[in-house]
């Protein structure tokens, strides 16, 4: 089967990638998305964004979605003793509003918090 192309698409298709036939383009384009659903929502990263992510998240590559779901997990998460605890959307404001006021990284104010917490555990045994 042939599909035809209108030419404002084929030329988009050809800035992408100027040494390649746009029908190679085209194919590779279509392999990309060939396993999503027409009716499923698609959200795209470019590199710069994604960059920016693997910044904030402090993670060397996300290359997909479960790793984005992933370091979104582990920065509202603490380990203690094994043991998984994750913070609300406003304890890790708060985190964050200590963090600020005292100019330090929040992943030190959660490091005290964690030492607090382990040491009122063992004060109350």
């Amino acid at each position: 089967m042939r599909i035809t192309i209108p030419d404002e698409l084929a030329d988009l298709l050809q800035a992408l990638a100027p040494k390649k036939q746009v029908e190679d383009i085209a194919i590779t384009q279509l392999k990309r998305f060939l396993s999503i659903s027409p009716r499923e929502h698609i959200l795209v990263i470019r590199d710069a964004e994604r960059k920016k992510l693997e910044d904030v998240f402090q993670v060397p590559a996300l290359k997909n979605a479960q790793d984005i779901l992933d370091a979104v997990q582990k920065q509202h998460r603490m380990t203690f003793a094994g043991v998984d605890i994750d913070y609300s959307p406003a304890q890790l404001r708060e985190i964050e509003r200590r963090a600020r006021k005292n100019r330090r990284p929040m992943e030190d104010e959660i490091k005290d918090i964690a030492k607090e917490t382990a040491r009122l555990m063992l004060q109350e045994v």
